[in-house]
């Protein structure tokens, strides 16, 4: 399954359609009422990030009745995070923080199979942070 999604993201580049995040959807004031509308992922399934998306893991693994996680970040072009003397990134407005969770027909065999459950939204704005789900 993870060929596969190698392989759709690698055909998306080379037809030149790599979908872009849409940052102002993100910013509206009423939610999309799908997932897709925000253009976070390049496939249908929800496991090939959109151009821009950045995959990372956290260093102190979260335990989530055994659900796989797929997290990422995406800021808008140009945009960075700063470093404070608390210990804490500040993000800035425009930012997405995505996290996917989901469970494999067989955890043996975890990338196979998949079922996506939910995905997760954390949009920083101009008020704050705006949490937002979305049920697959």
């Amino acid at each position: 399954m993870k060929r596969l999604a190698v392989l759709a993201a690698l055909l998306l580049v080379g037809a030149g359609r790599v979908p872009q995040v849409d940052g102002a959807r993100l910013q509206a004031a009423t939610p999309a009422p799908k997932l897709s509308g925000y253009h976070l992922f390049a496939d249908a399934g929800g496991r090939v990030p959109a151009a821009g998306m950045v995959r990372y893991t956290l260093n102190t693994p979260l335990f989530s009745d055994y659900a796989e996680k797929f997290r990422y970040v995406w800021m808008p072009a140009g945009a960075t995070a700063t470093y404070n003397d608390k210990g804490v990134l500040e993000f800035p407005i425009g930012t997405a923080i995505v996290k996917t969770f989901a469970y494999p027909a067989d955890f043996r065999a975890p990338d196979a199979n998949v079922r996506l459950i939910e995905t997760r939204l954390l949009v920083r704005r101009a008020a704050g942070w705006v949490p937002l789900s979305y049920v697959w």
